[in-house]
This record gives C-alpha cells, structure tokens and sequence, in this order.
C-alpha cells in the first residue's frame, strides 16, 4: 500500500459512501414536490447541509492530491488546468451553501419575499456547474483513456467511467445515474492512490 497517499485513497472511499448516501434521497423526491422539497432545502440549515459541504470539499481534495500523485509518479501534468477548474467549480457548486446561510439569517417572511430570486440563484449555479462538470470529465476521460502505455490501466479505467460520468451530466434525463457511477470511479481513484507505485528497473 503506498502510505503517501493514504488520507486521499480513503478520502475517495468515503467520499463513495457519502455521495450516494446524500444524493439518493434528493433524486427520489417526486417532480410534483419538487419545488416545495427545493424551497425547504434552500430555506433551512441543518445537518444535511453539512454532509452537503463535506462531500464539495472531499472533492476538492481529492482532485487535488490526484495531480499531486500524477507529478509524482509519472511526471504527469496535462490535467493540471481541468483539474484545478473541476477543483474551482465544485468549491463554487459548494459555495451554494451560501444561500441557504443568507435564507437562514434574513428569517421566514423575507426570505418567503425573495423564494424566487434565491430558488432562481442556486438552480442557475447547480445547472450551470453540473454542465460544467460533464464537459470537464469528457475531456479528462479522454485525455486518460488516450495516454501512453506509461499510464497505468486503473487510470485509463478511471477515465472510461469519467466519460460516461459526464456524457450522464450533460444529459438532464440521464444525471440521476451519476449517483452510482461516481462512487464507481472514486472507488477506483482510491485504488489508484492505495496500491504500490509500478517501477521500472532500468538496465
């Protein structure tokens, strides 16, 4: 097991318990309670809120800590820029927690008074991450999946899964899948940063 990068392999495994954990629930509300479900979310603070904002920074970081491993071991630096924009765009899509916080402090009646401006904030900002989000794992799918033969075969797997992972985001009907194909990649980025590092014994 490589101990360097350790807090990010189980990072990535919690983070595949939690996402669906969180997200599941959310995609089985009904679409005719989906409004009243959205305003609720958007109106009051609680612990799922929390769990909300842990899942945004766990993947920040691990983002991170997969371009950390990729400089390290394969001197590897072509996903720097995506992955420093995926980093940006889930720390903004976690920002939205910032509504809920301003709906919490203005108080019922004036945050009933701006429901619209508030509910029309944080769907503008997901839909527009989300959309964000599919374009990026297109390209990083892509870009893995056509490397060399240096870069390892869980890698390339990653990138396969992270292909249909953003085909599933850009496509509205389909997004209730990333549920479960997310944890699927994260499970094998968390392999990737556990397993022994493959050298090459030059002669």
């Amino acid at each position: 097991m490589n101990t360097r990068y350790l807090i990010p392999g189980l990072s990535a495994l919690l983070l595949a318990v939690v996402f669906p954990a969180y997200w599941i629930p959310e995609f089985a509300v009904s679409y005719d309670s989906f409004e009243a479900h959205f305003w609720n979310n958007v109106a009051t603070l609680n612990y799922h809120d929390s769990i909300f904002v842990v899942i945004g920074l766990l993947a920040a970081y691990i983002c991170y800590a997969l371009m950390g491993k990729l400089h390290d071991e394969l001197n590897y630096k072509t996903l720097d820029p995506l992955l420093w924009i995926l980093i940006a765009v889930n720390l903004l899509f976690t920002g939205t927690i910032g509504i809920d916080i301003t709906a919490a402090i203005a108080g019922d009646e004036l945050a009933a008074a701006s429901k619209d401006a508030l509910m029309s904030t944080a769907l503008v900002i997901s839909l527009g991450c989300t959309i964000v989000f599919g374009v990026l794992d297109i390209i990083i799918g892509i870009i893995l999946v056509r490397s060399g033969e240096s870069t390892p075969t869980i890698l390339k797997l990653f990138g396969a899964v992270t292909i249909i992972q953003g085909l599933c985001e850009l496509v509205f009907f389909f997004v209730f899948a990333v549920v479960f194909i997310y944890p699927v990649a994260l499970i094998l980025l968390a392999i990737y940063f556990l397993r022994t590092p493959e050298t090459i014994e030059v002669v």
